[in-house]
């Protein structure tokens, strides 16, 4: 679709700008001929100078208009300019009739435009996608490979694909210190609070740098030049509003603000928080930096399945949608992406969060590819202090799970 003549192009900004929501859902619905499920369908176009205004224009909640069997979808690339073949694949298997689509692909996608047309097509027409037990034998080895290579001397993974459902994990259960990636866990608190009202972004709070141990209640300070924004300690003294802490505790993974924020809703806050979210294997037991409670191992750890619990918690209908989006779009600014995101294409997008200290390197969080519904996907890893190479080994595993989950849609 980037070689789409320029009237189509033109045709689709005024689609974007216009102002009918509902007959996406009356074609998607109605038009198709198969019963539906509750569902949330983001609009999409392959066409990167006006994609992301198509998403933001159209995103919608799909109610259910029969509840018997899920919905089976198809995609065809409809004949036109700039597409030289038809083009149809399938995500589930059991559906062995003709029936209607309005361009509708896998995983929830819906293509919508006057140049978009319905079809009819049997979905046995469409190759096999590649078996979900052969990804995950294909994945395993690769992992094992990766990490043979690397100095890690413990690591884990988890996978979560919205796609095609497929489920992964290695060492999934095993607890790691949780680094700067516990602060995912006090930002769902902050979305949480502001939900409550107890907050408000706006709200101001006094930038100070004394804190008190988890261990003994001894004071200490957060080193101004190992922060990730040490621009927050000129303000000490002063106030900072909370939602710019939570973007800096998290774009720029400061333990300034993180301490200042989790001082402020507390620890015992947001460990119910993470409780009552159901995300299990993230332990949150206190702040950052404390140095006397690192000498007793008392640390905030995590698991590979607490962390993919945890995004999909923020993605999911925990929080209302503006904290959610507050949430992602935060991550999705995220300063470091050496690991996750350092080895996919351009337009792939990743709401994440690194984790790092002498002797782990994580990397954590949601992919997003305008073609696809996206994956959650967690990289734990313990190495020696100060080896190198430890964040080329996040991003090699990275690499493998995204050529692994989109190599079967490519030959189709």
């Amino acid at each position: 679709m980037e070689r789409a003549p320029k009237r189509q192009i033109q045709e689709l900004h005024a689609l974007a700008d216009g102002e009918d929501r509902q007959i996406t859902l009356e074609r998607v619905l109605c038009r198709g001929e198969f019963p539906a499920v509750p569902l949330r369908i983001d609009i999409s176009f392959n066409n990167g100078r006006i994609g992301h205004r198509l998403i933001q224009k159209f995103r919608c909640d799909v109610s259910a208009a029969g509840q018997e069997e899920a919905v089976h979808f198809l995609e065809r690339n409809f004949l036109g300019p700039g597409v030289p073949e038809p083009h149809i694949r399938v995500l589930r298997e059991g559906a062995t009739e003709p029936f209607l689509v309005f361009g509708s692909n896998p995983g929830g996608h819906v293509r919508h435009g006057r140049t978009f047309r319905p079809f009819i097509s049997i979905v046995n027409s469409s190759p096999p996608m590649m078996e979900e037990t052969d990804k995950t034998r294909q994945l395993q080895e690769a992992c094992e490979r990766i990490m043979s290579e690397s100095k890690a001397v413990a690591y884990a993974v988890a996978l979560h694909d919205y796609e095609t459902g497929l489920r992964f994990a290695i060492n999934a259960d095993r607890h790691f210190h949780a680094a700067s990636t516990i602060k995912v866990a006090i930002l769902l608190a902050i979305g949480k609070a502001l939900d409550e009202e107890r907050i408000r972004g706006s709200d101001t709070l006094h930038v100070r740098n004394r804190f008190l141990s988890a261990v003994d209640g001894t004071p200490f300070r957060i080193d101004s030049e190992s922060d990730g924004y040490p621009q927050l300690h000129r303000l000490i003294g002063r106030t900072a509003k909370i939602s710019d802490l939570a973007e800096w505790m998290i774009v720029s993974s400061s333990n300034l603000a993180t301490n200042l924020l989790l001082d402020y809703v507390t620890v015992e806050y947001a460990q119910r928080v993470l409780r009552e979210a159901g995300v299990s294997g993230v332990e949150l037991r206190r702040g950052v930096d404390d140095g006397r409670a690192h000498d007793q191992s008392f640390n905030n750890e995590t698991t590979a399945t607490g962390l993919l619990e945890l995004f999909a918690t923020l993605r999911g209908e925990f929080l209302s949608k503006a904290s959610r989006d507050l949430a992602i779009n935060i991550l999705l600014q995220q300063r470091f992406n050496s690991m996750i995101p350092a080895p996919l294409p351009s337009h792939a997008s990743v709401a994440h969060k690194t984790g790092e200290i002498s002797t782990a390197c994580h990397d954590a969080g949601i992919v997003y590819l305008p073609e696809r519904e996206p994956y959650i996907l967690v990289v734990l890893t313990e190495v020696p202090a100060e080896s190198n190479g430890r964040r080329e080994t996040v991003a090699k595993i990275s690499e493998v799970m995204f050529r692994c989950l989109t190599a079967s849609e490519e030959r189709q």
